[in-house]
């Protein structure tokens, strides 16, 4: 048995893929996306468009929100709000990192996280770096620039494989 994925593919459509031959192999597949922002280095205003379940650049949800503070544990709170306010339009919902420097955005389903900004110029630079399973780091990190050009980051995510049986 076998699949045939695309490679532009999302993690939850291979997923999806494997597990339509579940019967026939015994091996499930879940997949997640996860993803790192970091830098913030800027008290002030921000401005990002959130891809996730709502996929197109047509369907991005803008979220916009002002860090008061460029030190602290909980400076980034304002930013896990305003993105966790649109998750059930984006299927995106982010935490802190442990050390609270971070933001670290999940899609439960799988589905690629695409980050941009506006040409409205945020207060400093954010850095988009994607997560494998273990939580380490996967990929290139790219950064949106403080500029007033509009660009984006898609990401995509991580399948993990189980079975009743070794493999």
């Amino acid at each position: 048995n076998s699949i045939a994925a695309a490679s532009n593919a999302t993690a939850k459509a291979t997923a999806d893929q494997i597990n339509g031959i579940k019967a026939s192999t015994g091996v499930t597949a879940t997949a997640r996306t996860e993803v790192r922002l970091s830098g913030f280095s800027a008290a002030g205003s921000y401005s990002l468009t959130l891809q996730g379940d709502n996929v197109g650049a047509a369907n991005a949800k803008t979220v916009s929100f002002t860090l008061t503070s460029a030190t602290g544990t909980d400076r980034l709170s304002a930013a896990v709000s305003a993105i966790n306010d649109q998750a059930a339009k984006t299927g995106i919902n982010a935490t802190l990192s442990t050390d609270g420097t971070q933001i670290i955005l999940t899609n439960a389903t799988g589905n690629d996280i695409v980050v941009g900004d506006t040409a409205i110029q945020n207060a400093a630079d954010v850095t988009i770096q994607g997560l494998n399973a273990a939580g380490a780091t996967s990929g290139t990190a790219r950064t949106l620039g403080t500029n007033t050009t509009a660009e984006m980051v898609n990401t995509g995510g991580y399948i993990v494989l189980d079975s009743e049986k070794s493999f």
